[in-house]
């Protein structure tokens, strides 16, 4: 996953040099500037989580716009497995090793080149585009139900590889436990790609993405305790949004 990543991200940042002559060919006017004004909101699915969006920005010309975004992003360990007790059946599901959940907020700078104009008989414009800005990551403590044998006890604890087997875990705690022991892992992030505007009316957006993104973390987040840390997450990426212009 993490080759197709550096390629997907690679190819998308040659893209826009393989069309850079549409600059010197085609006439940057803004009189064909006819909505300054952009929002949008959206749905993201990447290879390690889901995410939402929100963006406002404008055009700052024929076939440019600069925006700014909101996204927040849960993010898993690519090698998460969920499994439920054999011996305690009342215990709800759980991943095996998880140490901590992970939700993710970018801050980002986002531009948007325009490939392809959409024609006045409607159809799809395409865009590339590429964002960069700053994360901020929580990583709040997953605690699990464990049950203590000798004394018919149970009790809420983080998974510890030589404390606790599977044996003795009833199943994942209630999801509040350790959100006063949340930690912050600043950081910062890449992201580029292609975005498929396939709206009926030029005031509303309905449009398509897809790419790649990088996070990068310099103190790394742990998500598995029986995997390495986390130093970045390179992730491949699908969503949908809707939005108007103005």
């Amino acid at each position: 996953m993490k080759f197709y990543g550096f390629v997907v991200m690679l190819f998308l940042v040659v893209l826009p040099f393989l069309s850079v002559a549409q600059d010197f060919y085609t006439a940057d006017s803004s009189s064909n500037i006819i909505y300054q004004k952009e929002y949008k909101y959206g749905i993201k699915i990447h290879s390690q989580g889901l995410g939402i969006k929100y963006s406002w920005g404008r055009n700052i010309s024929a076939f440019k716009r600069r925006s700014f975004s909101v996204e927040l992003l849960t993010l898993k360990d690519s090698k998460e497995q969920r499994v439920t007790s054999l011996i305690f059946y009342q215990g709800r599901s759980y991943i095996y090793g998880k140490i901590n959940y992970i939700v993710n907020f970018r801050f980002s700078r986002l531009i948007e080149k325009q490939l392809n104009r959409k024609p006045y008989w409607q159809g799809v414009e395409l865009r590339w585009f590429y964002q960069y800005g700053v994360d901020l990551a929580l990583a709040k403590p997953y605690y699990l139900q464990i049950s203590d044998f000798q004394t018919g006890t149970s009790s809420e604890a983080i998974f510890t590889d030589s404390i606790v087997s599977s044996e003795n875990i009833i199943g994942r705690a209630r999801f509040l436990k350790g959100m006063n022991e949340t930690k912050l892992h600043p950081g910062i992030h890449l992201e580029s790609g292609l975005s498929f505007d396939y709206g009926a009316y030029r005031t509303s957006i309905k449009e398509l993405t897809l790419g790649a993104s990088l996070d990068i973390y310099p103190y790394p987040i742990k998500i598995l305790a029986l995997n390495p840390p986390h130093y970045y997450f390179l992730t491949l990426f699908i969503g949908l949004n809707i939005g108007r212009r103005q």
